[in-house]
């Protein structure tokens, strides 16, 4: 693909690249369709020296499409509801790793979220990568007949392990919801298709 406004540079083989020559802040539409093209190719984009106020980001998360509802959230930014707050410095109170296992974002969700937003505040001059991998590379690798059968197929997503009231681990529930509120269970197609691209993808969590 050709861009006119834009630099794109991938940075794997299977997802991910890098955007240069824009100011999120302030880019007009035409160049802002290259930056969703290039989304819709490569699934994971980054910039680099982008300085957002949270009122910024707000403004940039709804170019893209409604801001869904974080219905567990736990860290939400001071002032801000729709902006929530991950924190991953160890010390005495904080000995989890925010987000430190393979996962879709919030699949328990009727809507789950199209993408995802991440603005660096504070970043490590080292280590501390946030990774990424594709779903839709293995089911493309899969087999006709395999693929077949697992269109027919459905996945129940549960937030109860997460935030309800079968929830454990290292450290106290720190979710503002009532824990009956996220007892929740919802089904999804186990295969999905990208509303843009119409590429599909595996939907599956642990």
């Amino acid at each position: 693909m050709t861009y006119r406004h834009i630099e794109v540079e991938p940075i794997s083989g299977a997802l991910g690249a890098e955007v240069r020559g824009i100011d999120l802040r302030s880019a007009a539409a035409d160049a802002f369709d290259e930056v969703r093209a290039a989304l819709n190719r490569h699934l994971v984009v980054f910039f680099r020296g982008q300085t957002l106020s949270p009122e910024e980001q707000l403004d940039l998360t709804r170019r893209f499409g409604r801001i869904g509802k974080v219905p567990h959230a736990s860290r939400l930014l001071a002032g801000y509801d729709d902006i929530l707050e991950t924190r991953n410095k160890a010390d005495a109170n904080r000995s989890r790793n925010v987000g430190g296992s393979w996962h879709t974002d919030m699949p328990f969700l009727e809507r789950p979220p199209a993408q995802c937003i991440l603005y660096g505040k504070d970043v490590p001059e080292y280590g501390g990568d946030t990774m990424w991998a594709s779903l839709q590379a293995p089911y493309e690798a899969l087999s006709d007949a395999l693929r077949a059968t697992l269109e027919t197929l459905r996945s129940v997503h549960s937030a109860t392990r997460i935030a309800g009231s079968r929830h454990v681990g290292p450290i106290k529930r720190q979710v503002k919801a009532p824990i009956e509120d996220m007892d929740r269970e919802i089904e999804h197609p186990l295969i999905r298709t990208h509303v843009d691209s119409g590429r599909k993808c595996l939907f599956v969590n642990r």
